[in-house]
């Protein structure tokens, strides 16, 4: 039976014993390993609060044992595209699928920051829809109640 494939990015195990083998190594051009290692610090971002509970996050999105706790510590990554080159193409189909897609729940809603104004719009006529709907309930018990 086929499986489905994850469209999500895998970093493998192992990606620290390795780095050190493969930056020597004749096998990939140069600069390749020091670049990638520079992806992985930019996908995964360093952590400067709760690293607990990050890690426990990573190790529940990777199946198994393929959770490299490396990737949680690459380093800090540049964000200009122009100095990857051999990820650019990649990394900018990635900026472009997280631009277009939307949060499909209210935590999502709660949790996306990519549009400062819409997100504080959203919460602030939720915040004024209950508001009003709470005066009004208020209101129409106070006049049930001195009709009766």
């Amino acid at each position: 039976m086929l499986q489905a494939v994850s469209r999500l990015p895998r970093v493998f195990r192992d990606l620290g014993a390795n780095t050190a083998n493969l930056s020597s190594s004749t096998i990939f051009p140069d600069g390749f390993v020091e670049e990638t290692l520079q992806t992985i610090a930019l996908l995964f971002p360093k952590v400067t609060g709760n690293k607990a509970r990050v890690k426990r996050w990573y190790k529940r999105k990777a199946p198994g044992d393929e959770a490299d706790p490396v990737a949680l510590d690459c380093g800090k990554a540049s964000r200009r595209i122009e100095e990857y080159k051999f990820w650019r193409d990649r990394l900018v189909l990635l900026k472009e699928a997280y631009d277009e897609s939307r949060p499909q729940s209210i935590t999502q809603w709660w949790h996306d920051r990519r549009d400062g104004l819409q997100w504080y719009a959203l919460w602030l006529a939720i915040f004024f829809t209950v508001l009003f709907g709470l005066i009004q309930s208020i209101e129409g018990a106070i006049s049930l109640s001195r009709n009766l």
